[in-house]
């Protein structure tokens, strides 16, 4: 508030004569009280109940704090002020129990009944625009930032620079979500464009507005608010460059964002609340899609270590492990997951990853019951059924290098009579789609009915017309390229085999190109020892 409720500027009683003005400020010191024990112990709901019960009996005195004359009666400048402390409060519980639109409530409250607030104390834009960001209502965000910056410009009150890069900082993440990237260009030049002055920052506290009370004086380098400028447009430049494929652009980005990071800068002033989480997650994306899948692995390695209990970074952890050639590593991740949160039960998907890793190191039989357990406690998982389809068959495939098989977990013969029966089931299932999912699903069941003859050594034509459907209904299918190159090898078809291998190099690219060839090379060795 301006000055002590009930007081003058020059600390004398209000005049008291007036015994609506006497009873709305009693009323307000008891609010404020009370509000202030509850918020003290952290009972949220409680301060949001009362609250809401305050603007009731306030709502009755609308007409009374509206008139013209508000802002030349100190009186009434300090009930408009409580009824603001009273909404921030709520709105800051709100926040605390992640209840972003019933913070957005709170603020409306005030300043739809009582909107003189708002031009008193343009900050309820900034502190809504916050909130409507978090729940995802991208143009009210954007128009509540401008009306906050048009209030300020209004009243002829100056911006500090920190929050001036806060506000650029939050329009380039709005207009990044809503696609709009020429604005967000423009925000990022302004950033860029920044120049700061030597000197001290004045920060006055809300409650010393017009008061005779001594000024604090904190000094910002201006070299360090250049580097966060610097370093914000890195960070949001970086995502840019995500969102429109540019993985290189992207990972340079960050790397640069990262070197500001380290420096200390950003951290001391706490201005990259959430951002730290999103820029390793977007730089491990850009190089996953690189295929540098050991830069992948260290910048997941720092999610897990700053988000221990998050499950899905963990997986993700392992999963990239695997492409790393660390499957040991990765299965150790598992297995103490599975230790602690029961995996089959929790999330049958981390299931289905574990079982993957688990057939990398050609544990074929552990990862059969992996899968069979998670499918007990989640039978209805149509995922599950089809992954622990392609499994068996991989199981029944690798059965026949096993010498003693009374040691197996399954019955080959009995896998093979499964995946038969079930894949005309799993076709019938399948609905009409042109999604990735649904299309590989259709080419993946080809893969295994063609799997199914070769192991029965039968109908090589159709294994081989069972195969080109495949790769043509899913081009991006790497196992059905791979199947096909086998059978066109096991044919002597040398131009075959190089045709295949240029397609999987033209739509897989470089990488699925040569692990094709080396797997190649690996049958023709084996054949001529």
């Amino acid at each position: 508030m301006i000055y002590e409720l009930g007081k003058n500027k020059d600390g004398t009683d209000i005049d008291e004569s007036n015994l609506l003005i006497t009873k709305l400020i009693k009323m307000s010191e008891n609010f404020l009280t009370e509000m202030a024990e509850l918020a003290n112990q952290g009972k949220h709901y409680e301060v949001i109940d009362l609250c809401e019960r305050a603007m009731e009996e306030y709502k009755c005195f609308q007409e009374d704090l509206m008139d013209e004359t508000v802002e030349n009666n100190e009186a009434k400048l300090q009930i408009l002020h409580s009824i603001a402390a009273l909404n921030f409060s709520a709105s800051t519980s709100a926040e605390a129990i992640k209840d972003h639109r019933k913070a957005i409530r709170c603020l409306n409250i005030v300043m739809e009944s009582f909107p003189r607030v708002a031009e008193l104390l343009p900050m309820f834009y900034m502190v809504r625009a916050v909130n409507y960001g978090m729940i995802g209502e991208r143009e009210k965000s954007l128009k509540d930032l401008e009306d906050y910056e048009a209030t300020m410009e209004k009243k002829e009150m100056k911006i500090d620079e920190i929050t001036k890069i806060l506000i650029i900082a939050q329009k380039t993440q709005l207009y990044l979500a809503l696609d709009k990237h020429v604005e967000t260009l423009k925000m990022l030049q302004l950033l860029r464009k920044m120049r700061f002055e030597d000197g001290a920052v004045e920060v006055v506290r809300p409650e010393e507005v017009e008061a005779e009370a001594e000024t604090d004086k904190k000094y910002v380098d201006p070299q360090v608010k250049k580097s966060i400028c610097d370093s914000t447009a890195d960070f949001w430049t970086g995502v840019l460059h995500f969102k429109q494929g540019n993985y290189q652009g992207a990972v340079e980005a960050f790397e640069s964002f990262d070197r500001h990071r380290e420096a200390g800068t950003i951290n001391e002033l706490f201005l990259i609340q959430g951002w730290y989480e999103k820029y390793l997650r977007q730089l491990f994306g850009a190089c996953h899609a690189l295929g540098n899948y050991q830069s992948s692995a260290e910048y997941l390695s720092r999610l897990c270590d700053a988000n221990p209990e998050e499950l899905q970074y963990w997986q993700l952890y392992a999963e990239n492990l695997v492409l790393c050639g660390r499957a040991q590593e990765a299965k150790a991740i598992y297995e103490r997951m599975e230790q602690e949160n029961q995996l089959a039960d929790y999330n049958p998907v981390m299931s289905a990853s574990y079982a993957n890793c688990l057939v990398g190191l050609q544990e074929f039989p552990t990862a059969y019951e992996v899968l069979r357990q998670s499918l007990k406690k989640n039978p209805l998982d149509s995922s599950l059924h089809f992954y622990f389809l392609e499994l068996r068959m991989q199981c029944l495939i690798h059965s026949a290098s096993v010498e003693d098989k009374s040691t197996l977990p399954y019955r080959p013969e009995e896998l093979f009579q499964q995946i038969q029966g079930e894949i005309p089931e799993a076709r019938a299932g399948l609905k009409d789609g042109s999604d990735h999912t649904s299309l590989y699903k259709r080419s993946q069941l080809d893969v295994l009915e063609a799997q199914l003859l070769s192991w029965k050594n039968e109908r090589e034509d159709k294994q081989l017309e069972l195969l080109q459907r495949a790769t043509t209904v899913c081009p991006s299918n790497f196992q059905a390229w791979m199947n096909l190159g086998m059978i066109q090898q096991a044919k002597g078809d040398e131009e075959g085999v190089a045709d295949t291998l240029n397609k999987i190099q033209r739509i897989l690219g470089d990488k699925a190109a040569e692990a094709a060839k080396q797997h190649v090379e690996s049958i023709k060795g084996g054949k001529s020892a």
